[in-house]
């Protein structure tokens, strides 16, 4: 019988395994996630960094081309093609934008108007054109439809 009282005691005794109800697994849930680890904090703010350099590259890549178009567009009022602001003059974008990033006309300016002086043949060809010029005499100044079907 002793044997039996002792079995029962330590039955008892021992703690039965009790089951979590399901608010409180909902409860147990909840407090981890509002309470990240460290790694797990600092592994998000990675990825969201990571994320904003990426946003910022493209961007940045944008703002590049659009004022390299931005200096291609004035520099063609002074030379014939305007990429031999790059590539003749030697010039990259930078040297072309003011201390707030914004292009300055005047430094385009300047830089198309020095390789014109430089090599003269590269300036731009805009105006008119004369193709009675050379020839001597009057020319016809008045044209007609039938001028335009005439070969010259």
């Amino acid at each position: 019988m002793t044997d039996d009282m002792t079995n029962t005691e330590e039955a008892q005794e021992a703690p039965e395994p009790t089951e979590l109800t399901e608010e409180e697994n909902t409860e147990e849930a909840t407090e981890s996630q509002e309470a990240p680890t460290g790694n797990s904090e600092a592994k998000k703010y990675r990825l969201r960094l990571r994320e904003a350099e990426a946003r910022l590259e493209a961007l940045t890549d944008r703002l590049n081309a659009f004022q390299r178009e931005d200096v291609l567009r004035r520099a063609g009022e002074h030379l014939d093609a305007p990429d031999d602001i790059f590539t003749v003059g030697g010039h990259a974008l930078e040297d072309f934008l003011d201390e707030a990033g914004e292009v300055d006309p005047n430094k385009v300016k300047e830089a198309a108007q020095s390789i014109v002086e430089s090599r003269p043949g590269l300036a731009s060809r805009v105006g008119a054109y004369d193709r009675y010029q050379g020839y001597g005499g009057a020319a016809n100044r008045e044209l007609n439809w039938a001028d335009l079907f005439k070969a010259n």
